[in-house]
């Protein structure tokens, strides 16, 4: 692999994301503290790389509530479930900002274009 810090960035966030898609399968298969472990290391690992609110991550701690909950540690199992929640409304309320913006920006573009259209 060459020395490119950029391409060590990409290469630790798709293995942070590997990560999680197994600690996601150890879940499926009730292997609630192998998933929990995996979980640990994931997100630590996926705080380096700058990529913290993506969808994935949100669903992580999601995973971490439904382990913890399964375990029968239900205070760790509510502490992740707030954070879950929370996270989701972020990404959620960025979402629909996204998407309002883009519909102002195609009306703005549909007025430009009616006003050329009178015009000539």
């Amino acid at each position: 692999m060459a020395n490119n810090p950029e391409q060590k960035k990409y290469l630790a966030f798709y293995m942070s994301f590997i990560d999680l898609q197994t600690a996601n399968a150890f879940y499926q298969q009730k292997k609630y503290a192998e998933s929990i472990a995996i979980l640990d290391t994931a997100l630590v690992s996926l705080s380096r790389t700058g990529s913290h609110l993506r969808n994935e991550v949100v669903q992580a701690y999601d995973t971490y509530a439904s382990c913890y909950e399964a375990l029968g540690n239900y205070k760790k199992a509510l502490e992740y479930k707030n954070i879950y929640v929370k996270l989701n409304d972020s990404l959620t309320r960025r979402d629909k900002i996204d998407i309002i913006s883009r519909l102002e920006i195609r009306n703005r573009i549909a007025e430009k274009d009616k006003e050329l259209a009178l015009q000539n």
